[in-house]
């Protein structure tokens, strides 16, 4: 099926060919396991369900958004693969497949759990919320960087790559396993 307006997609296409959302935002209120093309819009996944379904996204001239309920966490464990800047929101946990997209991950607002090793190949950024990881290798290719710019990062593994701290201290906060040494 396609999606280009706002809560569409009560009916979802079918598991072979998936939903493509063209722009507004496809809400998903139960656990899916079809693709699911984003090439612009928001996807929000509003279940308290794992979210299997395999997440393909496009190039767009703006990042795309993937956001969960502020109030209860949601987990992604089909994976993200494609083109494009993805803007996480809300209470997120990605398990079982990677991010493996061509683009930068980006936490707005709420939380993104990385519970396992991760292949996109863009900046990892902070800019609101916090980003916990639990895998030494959840923020992609090893060779990106990691910006806190406002919110915070919560290390609960070993962590060796460039890590800027942006802001002032009241913005961005750094929490990292004891023992740690921080240069």
């Amino acid at each position: 099926g396609v999606c280009s307006s706002d809560l569409c997609g009560s009916a979802l296409g079918s598991p072979e060919q998936g939903t493509l959302v063209l722009g507004g935002t496809l809400r998903i209120g139960a656990a899916t396991a079809e693709p699911i093309t984003l090439s612009g819009g928001t996807l929000l996944l509003a279940t308290d369900d794992r979210v299997s379904s395999p997440i393909v996204v496009e190039p767009a001239a703006e990042a795309h958004i993937i956001s969960g309920r502020f109030s209860k966490n949601t987990v992604i464990t089909g994976g993200v693969t494609g083109q494009g800047d993805i803007d996480f929101r809300g209470v997120l946990t990605v398990e079982q497949n990677p991010l493996a997209h061509d683009g930068d991950v980006r936490v707005r607002d709420g939380s993104l759990t990385l519970n396992r090793a991760n292949t996109y190949t863009g900046e990892t950024l902070v800019q609101g919320g916090g980003l916990t990881v639990n895998h030494p290798d959840a923020l992609g290719i090893a060779t990106t960087p990691v910006r806190v710019e406002k919110g915070g990062l919560l290390l609960q593994v070993p962590f060796d790559r460039e890590l800027m701290i942006g802001g002032t201290w009241d913005t961005a906060t750094l929490t990292v396993p004891d023992p740690a040494t921080v240069v």
